[in-house]
């Protein structure tokens, strides 16, 4: 196995990182979001939104957390053969996700803005993510779905890795 470069501190640094960089995109790369309250103030200068910019370039935490699955992944390759492991992987990203989901489903019930039980059925396993005339769902959980599908395509992963396939010889030549 080959020597890792960012210890297990690096990468939970990195991942405290991505996680301010998505606070931030979320709240200030979508002003549309606030149209009409007079209580948001961006900074601008020149008629540039610093705010929304900065916003728009915070989307890179994506990148960070897809970089971190992967990483993580191919230095615990031995972990990740089992399908125990990765499937206790999945189950407590979901329980931790449904957490959070069902706090939005309680702000929603509150302010009756329910969206259709398909919805919610779909949103509670990362799918379907886009907003529904205002209703209250959790449309940023890509993250929910992509792990998922990460997870189950793992196991495949590894194999054509360890038997230096296609795309892995490719990685090797260079």
């Amino acid at each position: 196995m080959n020597k890792q470069f960012l210890s297990r501190d690096d990468v939970t640094f990195l991942k405290a990182v991505a996680i301010v960089l998505m606070v931030f995109h979320h709240f200030w790369a979508f002003p549309i979001w606030f149209a009409g309250r007079n209580d948001i103030h961006y900074w601008m200068i020149n008629n540039w939104n610093v705010c929304e910019s900065f916003g728009q370039f915070a989307k890179i935490c994506v990148s960070i957390f897809a970089f971190i699955t992967s990483y993580t992944m191919y230095y615990n390759l031995d972990k990740y053969k089992s399908i125990k492991y990765r499937f206790d992987k999945v189950k407590n990203l979901f329980i931790n996700y449904w957490i959070i989901a069902l706090l939005f489903l309680i702000v929603g019930f509150v302010l009756n803005e329910l969206p259709p039980y398909r919805q919610i059925l779909f949103n509670m396993f990362g799918l379907h993510l886009t907003m529904m005339d205002g209703k209250v769902c959790v449309s940023f959980a890509w993250y929910v779905f992509f792990y998922f599908i990460i997870m189950a395509l793992s196991g495949l992963i590894i194999k054509i890795k360890n038997q230096n396939y296609g795309l892995f010889k490719l990685y090797s030549f260079f």
